[in-house]
């Protein structure tokens, strides 16, 4: 290019050079955000990484007592290596086997979610190590759920208690506080039923859940009476978790009953709203209920596997 026309093209520089210097500043205050971005992240994984170094490992002889039916709970544990068993005593003599647990299941975890007791002695089998889980993991884990998750889960807990023979806990939520965290203003569908309806027949296919706010249901397998529930029992649920059939029958007591609906859709939606974690304990609660009461005998408790990534 001759000296004329690149002095001819001085404005034309001009424009290119405030353009590039703005393009330059906003690169830079980009390079800035991101990296801004980046750092928030970074000291959001360190934070998290920290956490999960606070864990503490211990490590157990064979025959030390890790749990004590009917102690408090303060912290669960996750076994890293090793066996243990679990023991149940029903008051109606001696304590009975009913679980071995090894590498990547968990014990104590039922107390850290309803406040309750401990409802079973675990005792090392072999040399075995554990991580320590604290009471503020599954706290946030918890959080994390639909208000229904958290109900569910409680309730499938006080049915493990109940076959052990150890006393339940209150139900933690009732009624219309069973919402979605996404909308606060919708409550479940809500029905009547008078006395001696059937609610559902053993065999059909499970399309809804059932939360009892008045009155009793009969739950009847075959010709016999296997329990009867009250307000605030929720029932049904084990065939949508399973995607199975019924396993027994639903008809209401004499005095008739009203009854949260749960449809299938906000049933499944609020389970999925649950971490791994948690949903991978429903499915070992639901294995060892299914179990005890499809066999007259003790049966092993569904293994739960942490999945291996998980957070606490």
């Amino acid at each position: 290019m001759s000296l004329p026309a690149m002095v001819g093209t001085s404005s034309t520089l001009g424009i290119i050079s405030a353009v590039t210097n703005g393009r330059r500043k906003r690169a830079l205050r980009d390079g800035e955000q991101s990296r801004a971005a980046s750092s928030a992240v970074f000291e959001a994984d360190r934070g998290r990484a920290a956490e999960k170094k606070t864990l503490s490992t211990v490590t157990f002889l064979p025959g030390h007592t890790i749990l004590r039916q009917g102690d408090q709970g303060a912290h669960a544990w996750l076994i890293l290596a090793g066996d243990v068993e679990v023991f149940a005593d029903d008051g109606v003599g001696p304590m009975r086997s009913v679980a071995r647990l090894s590498s990547k299941q968990m014990i104590g975890e039922m107390s850290l979610i309803d406040n309750g007791l401990r409802s079973a002695t675990v005792v090392a089998r072999t040399s075995t190590t554990c991580a320590e889980i604290p009471r503020g993991a599954f706290t946030r884990l918890l959080n994390a759920c639909e208000p229904l998750a958290r109900y569910m889960l409680l309730h499938l807990i006080n049915a493990v208690r109940a076959q052990h023979g150890v006393p339940i806990t209150s139900p933690a939520v009732i009624g219309p506080d069973i919402r979605s965290t996404d909308d606060r203003s919708r409550i479940l569908e809500r029905r009547m039923f008078g006395p001696d309806a059937t609610i559902f027949r053993e065999g059909e296919v499970g399309e809804a859940a059932y939360l009892i706010q008045s009155g009793e249901i009969n739950v009847i397998r075959g010709d016999t009476l296997i329990a009867t529930l009250g307000p605030g029992r929720t029932f049904g649920e084990i065939a949508l978790i399973r995607n199975a059939k019924r396993m027994a029958s639903a008809v209401v007591g004499e005095n008739g009953v009203a009854l949260e609906i749960i449809r299938r859709r906000e049933f499944d939606e609020a389970i999925g709203s649950m971490p791994m974690v948690l949903q991978s304990l429903v499915q070992s609660y639901l294995g060892y209920l299914v179990g005890s009461v499809s066999s007259d005998s003790d049966l092993d408790a569904t293994p739960l596997l942490v999945p291996e990534a998980i957070e606490f």
